[in-house]
């Protein structure tokens, strides 16, 4: 977003809102003050929303700025209580229309969908042993944090697909990226169980840079998300940015840019979470996806690879257009002039 609002010509300053005591060390690069006449909040509702100031070791100016919350969700509806921590905000900003539509459903302040960009970061090509991945074997790959509930990202259907999909023998390899697995054991030692009778299936847990998540990337031939539901789908823009055929669950943020054309989207049912997964409630609805679909869809992308570098490229393509910094900061840069407009026109 900072990328994009500068190509746009805007100047931002930017402040840290610290979490704990592994916060991300270099979060005291962020140390601007509340200089300019909006703010924008890119914090969640909860846990920290109300204390973002003192959080943020800044004094609140007075008469307060013109307040954007930037808000990200994976559902289509949003928890009550947030409800009223909009009423700290005089707008709402979000990433794609899915989680726009939950939010204008409670909220009675302007909410706009406004994607941040997304481009890739440099990163260094390197082959697959450097990850200690076998050379010569057609490479799909999921990424995910463990943080952010493996019930949602759903690594264990996509295993399934991958086994009905392929023979044990066959030359192919699904690579499962997480990291945090010490925060989650129960769960990761679920998710090394359902991996442990296939010997095609490779588990790494570990916090990688920028650069080597992006490598990682590089190096596989095909990106898979078996998701019940993303709020945007990070992964998913990067790896049709990469030229990687992709294929996922054609449900929830990431059909903001993801279409018949230029992905492979894989069938899914809608149904209820069906019991608490904090910060999940039972009664909230997500997708299942069809592990049978996946698994041709995958098949399919192994049996020809001419047809899988077409998928690429069409992804590679529209990526570059729909997700592009310059088109996002001049979204953002247009809105941001409307309400120093109607500020004026209220003085």
């Amino acid at each position: 977003m900072v990328g994009a609002l500068g190509l746009a010509g805007l100047r931002t300053s930017l402040r840290d809102v610290r979490t704990d005591a592994r916060d991300d060390p270099q979060h005291v690069r962020f140390d601007g003050l509340e200089s300019g006449d909006i703010t924008i909040i890119h914090v969640q509702p909860e846990p920290f929303f109300a204390e973002v100031y003192a959080r943020a070791d800044l004094a609140e100016r007075t008469p307060r700025t013109y307040r954007i919350a930037y808000w990200y969700w994976e559902f289509d509806s949003i928890p009550e209580s947030w409800c009223a921590h909009a009423e700290q905000v005089d707008e709402v900003w979000t990433a794609t229309e899915f989680i726009a539509r939950g939010l204008r459903e409670r909220l009675a302040i302007p909410v706009r969908t406004l994607f941040p960009g997304v481009t890739l970061a440099p990163f260094q090509g390197r082959d697959r042993a450097y990850f200690n991945l076998a050379a010569g074997r057609f490479t799909f790959l999921f990424t995910f944090h463990m943080v952010s509930v493996m019930e949602r990202k759903n690594p264990l259907g996509l295993i399934r697909a991958f086994k009905m999909a392929f023979r044990a023998d066959e030359p192919v390899t699904l690579v499962l990226k997480t990291s945090f697995g010490d925060r989650h054991p129960v769960q990761l030692q679920e998710l090394r169980g359902a991996a442990a009778d296939f010997p095609g299936i490779t588990i790494i847990d570990e916090v990688f840079s920028s650069d080597d998540v992006l490598s990682l990337m590089h190096a596989c031939d095909a990106y898979v998300s078996l998701h019940r539901s993303e709020g945007l789908g990070l992964t998913m823009a990067e790896a049709m940015l990469m030229g990687k055929p992709v294929i996922a669950t054609g449900f929830s943020g990431n059909m903001d840019f993801m279409d018949e054309d230029n992905s492979l989207l894989v069938s899914y049912e809608r149904v209820k979470v069906g019991r608490p997964i904090p910060p999940y409630d039972a009664e909230l609805e997500w997708a299942e996806p069809s592990v049978e679909h996946a698994a041709q869809l995958m098949r399919k992308l192994y049996d020809n690879p001419e047809y899988a570098r077409e998928i690429g490229a069409r992804g590679k393509s529209s990526a570059e257009i729909n997700l592009s910094l310059e088109s996002a900061g001049r979204r953002m840069a247009d809105r941001l002039a409307e309400i120093r407009t109607l500020q004026r026109s209220r003085k």
